[in-house]
């Protein structure tokens, strides 16, 4: 089994606010091969941390789900940092296909719940000498996703994800999850040079990537109203 280990270094002053605690707290994969993923978040050490003390007594929901929202794991984890920090789950996905990742953080320090959403995709690396390539799941922001304060348990549809773009990778088509209104699609390659421009009216419609060569590209979605965002995926 192939595994990717991320060393997580510490180095940030934790302020006592709950609301910049729960920003501070994001998800990334500490080990996978194609069948399972380990995933790991800071919380223990910015939630529930008032008055300097740690996150112990934070308990933590996770619900692993395919891109149609069929559960595929469920799993609660709390106490020490190394019991609280780390879910480990195996599934049946395809490394063609995407995982949503939802976590709910609870501490009764806190007046409200830390929530976290992110995506797994699987990437690729190829070897310096381009005879062999080794993969791992990873999650589509790097880590860098924030969580965001929320009331309950349940966090009404519309504001429960991002935009997703799947499947990761892709090589006829994706689709972006969470589209919800008209947008402009542009998809630039590594480069940064415009490959493809079109309109898009809600995420039931599809992309159609197949003249695209295989590589890097990233998606600037303009929507009508709102900020432009862009996201990465890979053509096969």
């Amino acid at each position: 089994m192939r595994k990717s280990i991320h060393l997580l270094l510490i180095g940030l002053t934790v302020a006592a606010h709950a609301h910049a605690q729960c920003h501070f707290i994001g998800l990334s994969v500490s080990a996978s091969d194609s069948t399972s993923a380990q995933l790991y978040h800071p919380g223990y050490f910015y939630f529930g941390t008032a008055d300097g003390t740690s996150g112990v007594e934070t308990v933590c929901e996770w619900t692993v789900l395919d891109m149609e929202g069929n559960v595929l794991h469920e799993a609660e984890t709390s106490g020490d940092w190394d019991n609280q920090s780390f879910m480990h789950f195996t599934h049946g996905m395809s490394v063609a296909d995407s995982m949503r990742v939802e976590l709910v953080l609870t501490n009764p320090l806190e007046e409200h719940q830390c929530c976290v959403f992110d995506t797994l995709i699987w990437e690729e690396t190829q070897s310096p000498l381009g005879n062999s390539a080794w993969g791992n799941w990873s999650t589509e922001t790097d880590g860098y996703a924030q969580g965001v304060e929320c009331g309950t348990n349940l966090v009404e549809p519309e504001h429960a994800a991002p935009l997703i773009l799947y499947p990761q990778p892709a090589s006829e088509s994706i689709r972006l999850h969470g589209l919800k209104s008209p947008a402009t699609v542009c998809i630039l390659d590594a480069t940064g040079c415009e490959q493809l421009r079109l309109r898009i009216e809600d995420h039931r419609e599809a992309v159609d990537i197949r003249t695209l060569p295989s590589g890097l590209y990233f998606l600037t979605l303009l929507p009508t109203t709102g900020p432009a965002t862009m996201h990465r995926f890979i053509k096969e």
